[in-house]
């Protein structure tokens, strides 16, 4: 188990730091498992400068930072209303990343991340916690059915050119 971790929202004049992490922890976690030209389209899209910013500027949007110190060392973004990706006319809240870095992985950090995450859905009386989780990302499905989360639909990601099918999950937090 990882010291303790503390979280600090992201704020706007931290977007660079929070793309570098956000590009590093993706590629680590889903390059070697696509195709490259679908995978740097996607890349190019989803993880530019210009797209952090607007994402951190997004009302209903929000990014946290877990903290060792000083030191970056994963992060979260939770969307409610509007900002939810798939299902904003309902009153949950979405979970849309969670990574943590190469170097701080099995340290349970992504426990305390997803920790934190319930207890801002708490906090907001938002009546659940949904994600989206790719459906060949199999340690992560383990990981989120042990907290209690139940598919209750899938939904197509495109990454690049590629469909690609994830489960829609979701966490009572009543």
């Amino acid at each position: 188990m990882s010291k303790t971790t503390s979280f600090k929202r992201v704020e706007t004049d931290q977007a660079e730091t929070l793309l570098d992490i956000a590009e590093l922890t993706f590629r680590v976690g889903f390059q070697h498992l696509n195709d490259p030209a679908d995978f740097e389209a996607y890349m190019a899209e989803a993880f530019s400068l210009q797209q952090t910013k607007k994402e951190l500027d997004t009302e209903g949007s929000e990014f946290y930072f877990a903290m060792m110190g000083e030191e970056v060392v994963g992060y979260i973004k939770l969307n409610h209303g509007a900002a939810q990706t798939d299902i904003a006319t309902e009153p949950g809240i979405e979970l849309q990343r969670i990574y943590v870095m190469p170097e701080h992985q099995g340290k349970g950090i992504g426990q305390q991340l997803l920790d934190y995450a319930i207890s801002i859905g708490k906090a907001g009386r938002f009546p659940y916690l949904w994600l989206g989780v790719w459906e060949k990302n199999e340690a992560a499905i383990r990981f989120y059915k042990r907290h209690g989360f139940v598919q209750f639909d899938s939904h197509t990601f495109m990454l690049g050119n590629d469909p690609q099918t994830d489960l829609l999950m979701k966490l009572p937090l009543g």
